[in-house]
């Protein structure tokens, strides 16, 4: 399934994914270490800034602001993601400059929520929430 018109419009950032492999001791034979590898580059998605719900206050539990750490992304409603899955910035402006997000890393939380294609505004999508890391795995150049 293609972008639709407003999420070309609106999809400017583009990311590189990378799919968590999980190896195999050789003596043992038991999972162990976590790589990860290339899934797919220029990526396009939109970043929409999150807040938590983790604060609590007299009456429940409230928002908190929390842009600098936690994201909520979105991709075309084909695209494939999923829990654990880094996922690198790599958006450049219309000059060709990097974007001040570019080489940032988020990694996924959660599975994926899809939303279908049901002619409404926010249809026709995938959403993942992601936590903002500095440094990404050894495995991921």
């Amino acid at each position: 399934m293609a972008l639709g018109a407003r999420q070309r419009r609106l999809y400017k950032s583009k990311v590189a994914l990378y799919k968590p492999v999980l190896t195999r001791d050789a003596a043992t034979g038991l999972l162990t270490d976590k790589e990860y590898v290339l899934a797919g580059t220029a990526v396009k998605c939109l970043f929409e800034k999150r807040d938590s719900v983790s604060t609590p206050f007299v009456i429940g539990r409230g928002e908190q602001d929390n842009q600098f750490t936690h994201e909520e992304i979105h991709f075309q409603a084909n695209q494939v993601i999923g829990e654990n899955w880094v996922i690198l910035d790599q958006t450049v402006d219309v000059h060709g400059v990097d974007a001040l997000t570019n080489g940032d890393y988020w990694i996924v939380i959660g599975e994926p929520k899809k939303i279908p294609d049901l002619g409404g505004r926010r249809a026709g999508h995938v959403s993942v929430q992601a936590n903002r890391h500095k440094t990404p795995h050894p495995s991921i150049s």
